[in-house]
């Protein structure tokens, strides 16, 4: 589905400003019908319009508004679902589910795969050139912005079809996904489940201004520190820690795989990464393995970790020395 806006002149009047842009109808129609509903030629250009577009035409408002009033609305949607489809789920349960539903990155996705909104944005010059279009954040709020819209012209009984139509989907695989849908609350159900304190995390920033690495270490109460991950975000590293941590405090790591699928696992996700660094893994507090992992998902790694555990309360000399890791 392609956008253009060289097919017609339409002219709106904001806040006594007159703005003059071309805007395609054939494509505006195709957005309104995958997403379900109708909206006035002017809600809908309100609703599509970035702050970036608005500063280049004084008076226009942008459609930060309507994202505020969106989220709002879809937060409610989201949770008066769950609460009558999951009667016996606790508020701990609940929480993650929503706010793993009504995230940038679920958000994101629907306006790009369901919407396919980014075509119909109205962007500044220099947020188009910069790839604004598809930027989740810009996706994320857009799509709260129609849901604002359709709220403000249909109501909350227009705008609840709407709203399912949209996250249905997203909710039903969510609801699945067990441990993953929070590793850092799984991790601590784990530990209380065998008797351990909650854990905590030590984090480290790198790299530039704009393009910073966290690194997120999971540490124990004893002062051991089990995991380590890397990501874009604060939050990201700490999560892909928390599952790796996961792995190792509940054992469940599969031991089944072969020199050559491990090695082969290793090097694929080496590739994936782009990591060529290598890291220690040593004892530390208590003859507990520290660590080093930039990702936290990979069984083979975390099956080598635990063999050196063992290895190491047998009192293998070959344990003790320090190893390195290729990621």
């Amino acid at each position: 589905m392609a956008h253009t806006r060289d097919k017609q002149s339409n002219e709106l009047l904001r806040n006594d400003v007159q703005v003059d842009y071309s805007f395609d109808t054939t494509g505006s129609q195709a957005l309104l019908d995958a997403l379900g509903t109708s909206l006035s030629p002017e809600m809908l250009v309100h609703a599509l319009t970035h702050r970036s577009f608005a500063h280049e035409n004084p008076g226009l408002p942008n459609n930060e508004r309507l994202e505020f009033l969106g989220d709002a609305v879809l937060e409610l949607v989201v949770t008066e679902t769950i609460y009558s489809q999951y009667p016996d789920w606790p508020e701990g349960h609940l929480a993650p589910l929503r706010a793993k539903v009504v995230s940038q990155d679920s958000l994101a996705a629907i306006g790009r795969e369901k919407l396919h909104v980014g075509h119909y944005i109205l962007l500044g010059k220099g947020e188009m050139e910069n790839g604004g279009a598809d930027k989740p954040s810009i996706l994320c709020d857009t799509v709260e912005a129609l849901i604002g819209a359709v709220f403000l012209e249909h109501g909350i009984d227009g705008a609840r079809p709407i709203i399912h139509r949209l996250i249905d989907d997203t909710l039903a695989h969510v609801a699945q996904l067990g441990p993953a849908l929070d590793w850092k609350t799984a991790l601590v159900v784990a530990c209380h489940g065998k008797n351990l304190e909650d854990p905590t995390y030590r984090m480290e920033v790198s790299g530039d201004l704009t393009s910073p690495v966290y690194t997120a270490h999971v540490v124990m109460a004893d002062g051991s520190e089990i995991a380590t991950a890397q990501a874009s975000s604060k939050k990201k590293a700490q999560m892909k820690a928390a599952h790796f941590a996961y792995q190792i405090v509940t054992g469940e790591v599969s031991s089944q795989e072969s020199a050559e699928q491990r090695e082969e696992n290793r090097e694929t996700t080496q590739a994936a990464e782009g990591m060529k660094s290598t890291d220690n893994l040593e004892p530390n507090i208590g003859s507990k393995p520290v660590v080093r992992a930039t990702d936290s998902s990979d069984p083979a790694l975390l099956h080598q970790v635990q063999k050196i555990e063992r290895e190491i309360e047998e009192g293998a000399p070959q344990a003790k020395r320090k190893k390195k890791w290729y990621y």
